[in-house]
């Protein structure tokens, strides 16, 4: 199977043509636009396509959990898109799970300090509603334990012999950008999914994205990666390829 995968388009900053490709799906790892737009624009393409939320699409939505909801509400509309958020789907054989994932601010062991650091200064705990209530570092770190739990039982019951996972959020230290390594901010970005090791022969690929760089990497014994199309004007990623494209097997 040849997937292409593509992240963080944001296309609030500015528009992008949909591609069409002769992959056999499309994988979208989040922040592709804001609200339910990003799944209309999925629609698009001419295969089927994997879409998990990223943080961007909350921002200005009257909740999360709404949006959530609506996601999925709007991803049914279409013969073609598939919205999973703690959810897995079979596509011609491979399964892919999928989740935001958010983070568990563990990474370098300074949760308390790391999810101050973010309530302070990312624009996640300014811009997001969730239960009638501005969202938290606490509500992240919530989230992610029962996505990480859904992932790795999902993965673990599958009974396809190939599965992939996509996430918005980083699974490993290995994608955190420089100017973050070892910074206590870090681990608002990224969480260290070490466990999954253990399911490791039955993960062709992990997608993410969210860091806003486009990279392949291996870390306990998972091939991850990532192409990313970053802030149009702004923080454009150089290396973006909207055709790339991955073989898996």
């Amino acid at each position: 199977m040849e997937i292409c995968h593509l992240s963080d388009l944001h296309l609030e900053f500015g528009p992008m043509e949909c591609p069409q490709t002769d992959a056999d799906v499309v994988v979208l790892s989040g922040d592709i636009h804001l609200g339910t737009k990003g799944i209309d624009w999925a629609a698009q393409f001419n295969v089927p396509v994997v879409y998990v939320l990223g943080n961007h699409e909350a921002y200005g939505a009257p909740s999360l959990e709404l949006l959530i909801e609506e996601c999925r509400s709007r991803a049914e509309r279409y013969s073609n898109v598939y919205f999973l958020e703690n959810d897995s789907v079979v596509i011609n054989g491979v399964r892919f799970h999928g989740c935001t994932l958010w983070s568990d601010f563990e990474l370098y062991e300074t949760p308390k300090k790391s999810m101050k650091l973010a309530r302070s200064g990312l624009n996640d705990y300014r811009k997001i509603q969730y239960h009638g209530k501005p969202f938290s570092p606490l509500d992240a770190r919530e989230i992610h334990q029962i996505s990480r739990r859904f992932l790795y039982e999902s993965i673990s019951k599958a009974k396809e012999d190939i599965n992939v996972v996509v996430t918005h959020h980083l699974p490993s230290r290995e994608g955190i950008q420089l100017e973050y390594l070892g910074s206590p901010l870090g681990p608002a970005f990224a969480s260290q999914c070490d466990e999954f090791s253990n399911l490791a022969d039955k993960i062709a690929v992990w997608f993410y994205g969210h860091n806003h760089d486009c990279m392949e990497f291996s870390d306990f014994n998972i091939k991850f990666h990532t192409n990313q199309r970053g802030y149009v004007g702004y923080e454009e990623v150089s290396s973006f390829d909207p055709s790339k494209k991955i073989l898996i097997s």
